[in-house]
């Protein structure tokens, strides 16, 4: 019988964090929003702040409950022991109805994220795409449902107080709002202490 091992793989996780002030985080992002400009990045429409200071209280809270998870992902990675993962920076999105996110990476970072403040149904999902050369048009002719070899993409679904964590590189966009409410959320980067 043919023995199969798994190679070249990605994870993509998430948890929810209850804990957390969302009525208080909402509130400041559209504060900021008011105050603030904003950035053009990978949004397509909507709002995108610049980097937060870490150590702003209001995001205090979040900011020291994502890094509760950063050792996981550490020892998932096998990294050396001289080197240490730490939450680089973070930014508020608020996209409303039409607004998206183009397809991009996070280049130079090891882990990247989203923490949903306010997602009413339909707001958007994130959409993480295959980075595995494979002709998906043949496949999905050819099988009768995705699975971890063929899936082009897979799908999560914005809901508030959930957590996405996955790997800097894994290409990733978030198709258009079609609702006439906010979605609201941190972005936020990881990379290595040492070689910042």
């Amino acid at each position: 019988m043919m023995e199969i091992k798994s190679w070249f793989s990605n994870f993509i996780g998430h948890s929810y964090l209850k804990e957390i002030n969302n009525k208080k985080l909402e509130k400041y992002c559209l504060q900021l929003k008011r105050t603030n400009k904003g950035r053009i990045i990978s949004n397509q429409g909507g709002w995108q702040s610049h980097n937060l200071n870490l150590e702003i209280p209001i995001i205090d809270s979040l900011v020291k409950t994502i890094e509760k998870e950063i050792p996981f992902f550490a020892n998932l990675l096998s990294l050396k022991k001289d080197y240490n993962l730490k939450l680089l920076e973070i930014w508020a999105n608020i996209n409303n109805q039409s607004d998206m996110n183009r397809p991009h990476v996070h280049p130079t970072m090891i882990l990247s994220g989203v923490y949903y403040v306010k997602a009413p149904p339909n707001c958007g999902d994130i959409h993480f795409m295959n980075p595995n050369s494979i002709d998906f048009p043949k496949l999905n002719t050819i099988t009768a449902d995705w699975n971890i070899y063929t899936a082009p993409e897979v799908i999560f679904k914005p809901e508030v107080s959930k957590l996405i964590i996955f790997p800097s590189h894994l290409m990733h966009y978030v198709v258009p709002n079609q609702t006439t409410k906010n979605r609201i959320s941190f972005s936020f980067n990881i990379a290595i202490k040492e070689l910042i």
